[in-house]
């Protein structure tokens, strides 16, 4: 936020998406644009009205979500380089106040406080991947899958992380809670990923290196008596 004379600015931020599936690359330009591109050059733009608070895209099907709103948006993937593009179809919307989200197939998967929530593509909650009051609220999604397989990834506010398979109709889980990033300097969750086959999780964690002063030794603590 900026404080000015005339009033009171606020800045959100917007932290870009990117994804890659198949030979399909989703890049989010902005605050509303995300740009489809197809390995042979073939692109296509998808503007939003609200402000784009995440991303993801499966197969030929978008998953935008707002941290209010959830879309589901088609495209044409026949990637026709000699084709003029015509922009995603937005299929259905919903009320949702996920942070995070991803699509596989004809599910979407959305954090909500203590889980994830499993919906279709409508809305409707089919299932749900619980996370104990200790390892604290999903704040990443990841979800992939082949032909006879399909796995859930997500990581918490606490640095935990968990795996599901959700191949079947009822999901199962795949690998227990974990926490990551129990060293010496305070770190937090920024990325996950889980393998097609399930077999690897990867993890992104962000470190905070300590204060030092203007000479580069440590900063005293300050603390009341």
């Amino acid at each position: 936020a900026v404080a000015a004379s005339d009033g009171l600015s606020l800045l959100p931020e917007t932290v870009l998406q990117r994804k890659m599936r198949g030979e399909w690359a989703l890049l989010q330009l902005g605050a509303h644009a995300i740009r489809i591109e197809h390995a042979n050059g073939t692109a296509i733009m998808l503007e939003t009205e609200p402000r784009i608070a995440g991303c993801d895209m499966d197969g030929n099907n978008i998953l935008v979500w707002t941290g209010k709103q959830v879309f589901v948006y088609e495209f044409d993937d026949s990637a026709d380089p000699q084709a003029r593009p015509s922009p995603p179809v937005m299929l259905t919307s919903f009320d949702h106040r996920c942070t995070a989200g991803a699509i596989l197939r004809d599910s979407v998967f959305l954090s909500a406080p203590g889980r994830v929530e499993v919906c279709n593509h409508h809305g409707s909650v089919t299932a749900t991947l619980p996370f104990a009051d200790s390892e604290g609220n999903p704040t990443m999604v990841h979800a992939v899958g082949e032909k006879k397989t399909a796995f859930v990834a997500a990581g918490t506010d606490k640095g935990f992380i968990k795996a599901w398979d959700v191949a079947r109709r009822e999901p199962r889980q795949h690998a227990a809670g974990r926490k990551i990033g129990e060293g010496a300097l305070p770190s937090r969750l920024a990325g996950i990923a889980i393998s097609a086959d399930g077999s690897r999780i990867a993890c992104t964690v962000e470190v905070q290196p300590p204060a030092t002063t203007a000479s580069g030794t440590p900063a005293p603590k300050i603390g009341g008596a």
